[in-house]
């Protein structure tokens, strides 16, 4: 399975998502809860150079090995051609 692109970070550390991927982040270790909301959280960067997530920028979540890519490190892993996914 090819990274899960998020259309729009929330903020530099976390994302709200919905229930599709709720499952996925609790598995993958990238979940918090605040009330009745879920996010999937990517404050350590991306899982390749480092750079943080940008607020309003796409992020790709790897539900199998946990890791988060910037827009520029996902495109390597084909996660250009992956299903659009907000949760």
């Amino acid at each position: 399975m090819q990274p899960i692109r998020i259309d729009a970070a929330d903020g530099s550390r976390r994302t709200e998502i919905g229930p599709g991927l709720r499952r996925l982040a609790v598995i993958a270790g990238r979940i918090e809860v605040d009330g009745d909301r879920y996010y999937l959280t990517h404050g350590d960067g991306c899982s390749v150079c480092g750079a943080g997530i940008e607020p309003g920028r796409p992020l790709y979540f790897d539900p199998y090995s946990g890791a988060v890519f910037c827009p520029s490190r996902a495109c390597g892993r084909e996660a250009g051609r992956s299903p659009t996914m907000n949760g």
